[in-house]
């Protein structure tokens, strides 16, 4: 729960500074998603729309201005990485239909997210307190989530294309 708090913080901050951010562009991020090769790590284009709204943003030069746009591409990813959940389970759940026991890859994916998500927090939350007396913190926390999360939205899918 600790490690939800700062989640909320930076997607809470202040009306005024929410107002100023700008959309983000989703097709540079989906095309960021689209273009990443199988099992190359994290693709160069990461953060280039959380850049671009920092660059658009009125505050995108304060700290609080930056981790607002990163926890934004980050939402995004997020979203990106629930549908290639579903699409992985699902494409599991029809290999085991073929010979593995009923559920089993498909169970075993549910609980691997899980554990992963609570890793994913727990390991944010750990860089947020390490920086808990500078401001940088909520920029760090922020960059951590959108790391790991595009991290495993393109894990997530290379599963199905490298079972193929």
């Amino acid at each position: 729960m600790k490690a939800v708090l700062p989640i909320l913080a930076i997607l809470a901050g202040p009306a005024s500074a929410q107002e100023s951010l700008p959309v983000l562009d989703l097709g540079r991020i989906e095309a960021c998603f689209d273009a990443a090769p199988p099992e190359s790590g994290l693709p160069a284009c990461l953060g280039n729309a959380a850049n671009a709204c920092m660059e658009a943003s009125s505050d995108g030069e304060t700290t609080a201005g930056s981790a607002n746009c990163v926890a934004a591409e980050t939402g995004v990813w997020e979203a990106l990485m629930n549908e290639e959940y579903r699409s992985t389970r699902s494409f599991l759940g029809d290999l085991d239909q073929d010979g593995a026991p009923a559920g089993a890859r498909a169970d075993a994916l549910g609980s691997a997210q899980r554990t992963w998500l609570a890793f994913r927090d727990a390991e944010c939350g750990l860089r947020y307190l390490r920086w808990q007396d500078g401001t940088i913190r909520s920029v760090i926390f922020a960059s951590c989530m959108l790391d790991l999360t595009a991290e495993r939205a393109l894990a997530l899918r290379d599963m199905r294309e490298s079972s193929d």
